[in-house]
């Protein structure tokens, strides 16, 4: 099935599309680019940002792991040490 993006229906202000989010930056509070976000996974009991970058992180997007999602700029600002 295929429908034109302008077909979806209208999310509330800071929900997004998970193809919204596909691609975008992520990054930690100490300003460190764990990569971009390649999938989301739905766990059953929370969404989880697939991040690649020089290793793949999985983050779970919920707070307090979750800061902010920034579509203008495209980043996600997310509490996660980049060794973990």
């Amino acid at each position: 099935m295929y429908i034109e993006k302008s077909q979806l229906l209208r999310l509330k202000v800071g929900e997004y599309y998970w193809n919204d989010l596909i691609g975008l930056e992520v990054v930690n509070k100490a300003q460190f680019v764990l990569g971009k976000v390649f999938n989301l996974v739905n766990t059953g009991s929370n969404n989880v940002l697939v991040v690649r970058g020089g290793k793949e992180h999985w983050v779970p997007y919920i707070s307090p792991f979750l800061i902010q999602v920034d579509i203008n700029n495209q980043t996600i600002l997310v509490d996660w040490d980049e060794n973990f």
